[in-house]
């Protein structure tokens, strides 16, 4: 059983404290240790929610809640890898995508340039 921040918990195949955890590369911490537990109920949630929706018209549905928490969890770590795959960006790489943000930021390393020439 893995104790959430927020005091809630869920089971994971590797058990560890959060020292251990953050030693590991960002790729191989438990769950809970690369997305929020906020994040992680809302995908459960949002999962039981969406099973609610579903109506097979035989009026013997049946909800598969082990089939249901694989998807959710797998959801998780397709949240997590995504996050994580921004974050591995550098701030000229993202603000690359706004032309307005990148070349500010070009200038402001001009100006660090001369600043620094300035001051050898």
């Amino acid at each position: 059983m893995t104790i959430l921040p927020d005091g809630s918990a869920f089971s994971t195949a590797t058990i560890m404290s959060e020292d251990e955890a953050m030693a590991l590369p960002i790729k191989q911490r438990p769950l809970n240790y690369r997305i929020s537990s906020d994040m992680y109920h809302d995908v459960f949630e949002a999962i039981g929610l969406a099973s609610t929706t579903w109506n097979t018209g035989a009026g013997n549905e049946v909800f598969d809640s082990e089939a249901a928490s694989n998807i959710a969890v797998d959801l998780c770590f397709k949240i997590a890898n995504e996050v994580e795959k921004w974050r591995s960006l550098s701030v000229v790489e993202v603000c690359s995508m706004n032309p307005t943000v990148a070349e500010y930021i070009e200038s402001l390393e001009r100006r660090l340039d001369i600043f620094e020439a300035k001051n050898k």
